[in-house]
């Protein structure tokens, strides 16, 4: 019984590990700043960076389920990045999303967003409020989804342009994001679309 229950901890202790690793790597961030052209470790000590965090609104993803654009954003005000405020459009903020925003569904999970990586792409359907930022969702302060639907497992990204305000400044921004391998950062990642288990 003894033996029993000390396995049964060791698998429990496993399965919180693993699950805090899959929710470390859920969305991928990214920091861009200046008029948005420098991103990533560039931005580190500079005030006013727009930290974006994109992914799938349902993880893990599977394919034939509704699913969405995740699309978060903050301003780290400081060059320490110690303050963060969020993009509130409820409180004047600004948060557009253009026509050339697209879903891509790619051959290969890497750093590639040319023709020959990208099988196919569709604008995304961004819904608006009144003054043409991207809706909020509901209930939240800084999480601006778009959705559709998955019909197959693979590799997906996202083209995001647009521009986001906060407080008098605003960061244009012509960004993608890609699933997996895709990603740009070295710390985070939004997984790729799954087929789920058939049962029974």
């Amino acid at each position: 019984m003894k033996k029993i229950i000390q396995n049964t901890l060791q698998l429990t202790v496993a399965a919180l590990l693993l699950g805090s690793t899959a929710n470390v790597y859920s969305h991928e961030l990214r920091n861009l700043c200046g008029s948005g052209n420098i991103k990533g470790a560039a931005c580190d000590g500079q005030p006013n960076t727009l930290r974006m965090v994109v992914g799938f609104l349902t993880e893990p993803a599977f394919d034939t389920e509704i699913n969405g654009l995740d699309f978060n954003l903050s301003f780290y005000t400081d060059a320490a990045h110690t303050l963060l405020e969020e993009v509130n459009t409820a409180k004047g903020d600004e948060v557009h999303l253009h026509a050339e925003t697209e879903i891509l569904f790619l051959k290969n999970a890497t750093q590639d967003w040319s023709k020959k990586n990208v099988i196919k792409h569709a604008a995304l359907r961004i819904p608006t409020d009144a003054l043409g930022n991207v809706a909020q969702k509901y209930g939240t302060t800084n999480k601006y989804p778009t959705y559709f639907r998955t019909t197959k497992p693979g590799v997906y990204g996202f083209h995001l342009v647009g521009h986001a305000k906060h407080n008098g400044t605003e960061i244009e921004f012509d960004e993608y994001f890609i699933c997996g391998g895709g990603s740009q950062s070295a710390t985070s990642r939004f997984n790729c679309v799954q087929k789920p288990l058939a049962f029974p």
